[in-house]
């Protein structure tokens, strides 16, 4: 794999923190990128405000991603992230669980999504002999013919 400019100068200054301290945390990372001369500085918001307000966008989405909802008998996530057309335009927004069963558009795009991170995750972590099967290669390969990805 052929690493970008960026992701050799976060690898590098990830590694130097590993190196110093054995293990990396986020505020290890803030904490290094702080300096303007540090490589990492730019990839970084300093404007308080704005950081702030991005801030609380993460915490949004945090909280949606925590609530649940009891659903034809099984408790499931309340709402999915589904990026669609919305009016022409390209949206990307949460919609509950019970919109997303009764339309053939948003539900086709939480499996196709589902399906794109189960593959992340199964190559993620296929090093791992004792999570090598969690995820059914074979039955993977069927959702995708059945939903038209292969």
């Amino acid at each position: 794999m052929r690493k970008s400019k960026k992701q050799e100068i976060l690898l590098s200054a990830l590694k130097e923190i590993e190196k110093k301290k054995g293990y990396v945390t986020p505020k290890d990372f803030v904490d290094y990128s702080r300096p303007e001369s540090s490589l990492t500085h730019k990839y970084f918001k300093w404007d308080d405000e704005k950081a702030a307000e991005k801030y609380r966008l993460w915490q949004a989405r945090q909280l949606i991603a925590e609530v649940r909802v009891e659903y034809l008998g099984r408790v499931t996530d309340a709402y999915y992230n589904v990026t669609t057309i919305i009016n022409s335009v390209p949206q990307q927004g949460y919609f509950s669980v019970a919109k997303v069963l009764s339309s053939d558009e948003l539900y086709r795009k939480v499996l196709v999504e589902a399906i794109k991170e189960l593959q992340y995750w199964q190559n993620k972590y296929k090093k791992i002999s004792e999570l090598k099967e969690v995820v059914n290669g074979k039955q993977l390969t069927k959702a995708k013919k059945k939903i038209g990805l292969i």
